[in-house]
């Protein structure tokens, strides 16, 4: 596997990920599945992904998404170029999208995938209660 490959596993959430994460997600918008726990193997990559999408349907500051990340990722002992360049692309992934900030540009996104403005909502509830 080369680089490109590895990073288009990142930026790729917008095509060969976009079922992925709708199902990840389908979760997370169901109020019977609460409590959550969600974490992989290592903690970092799979689950700093979803945590930045959740981060981001909640509306924190773009800084603290990317400051989580690399908490996690330095915690699991995967802090280097690789995953920073990793979370980089798929960070950007979300620019194809429109708004001013990365929370906004993640929730056009999961209004991509075909949730709605009331599915961002009940989460919003459910999370900030």
């Amino acid at each position: 596997m080369t680089l490109e490959d590895e990073l288009h596993g990142y930026s790729a959430i917008h095509t060969v990920g976009a079922e992925d994460m709708r199902r990840v997600l389908r979760v997370f918008f169901d109020r019977a599945n609460y409590p959550i726990d969600f974490h992989c193997i290592g903690g970092a990559d799979r689950t700093g992904t979803v945590a930045a999408i959740l981060f981001g349907i909640l509306g924190v500051d773009d800084d603290e998404i990317w400051k989580d990340y690399q908490i996690t990722a330095w915690h699991g002992g995967v802090n280097d170029a690789k995953h920073l360049g990793w979370f980089t692309a798929f960070m950007k992934s979300f620019d194809k999208f429109e708004g001013a900030t990365l929370s906004e540009r993640i929730q056009k996104y999961v209004l991509w995938l075909g949730f709605t403005q009331q599915d961002i909502d009940t989460i919003r509830s459910i999370m900030l209660e």
